[in-house]
């Protein structure tokens, strides 16, 4: 004779939680925050640079 099965387990119970939502601390500002600066137009300056002078070479 087949020994008895166990009984079935217990029906799976899923709670779904909301996750919970960190508030930010508090945003205490002291002071008025300072004036950007004005911004100022870039221009592009091109010069022409003298070459580089080669390195002496070694006489074997």
């Amino acid at each position: 004779k087949r020994p008895d099965q166990p009984p079935p387990p217990s029906p799976l119970v899923i709670h779904e939680h909301q996750p919970a939502v960190s508030t930010p601390p508090p945003l205490i500002i002291r002071e008025r925050p300072p004036v950007p600066p004005l911004r100022v137009r870039s221009e592009t300056i091109t010069r022409w640079l003298p070459p580089v002078p080669l390195p002496p070479r070694s006489l074997v």
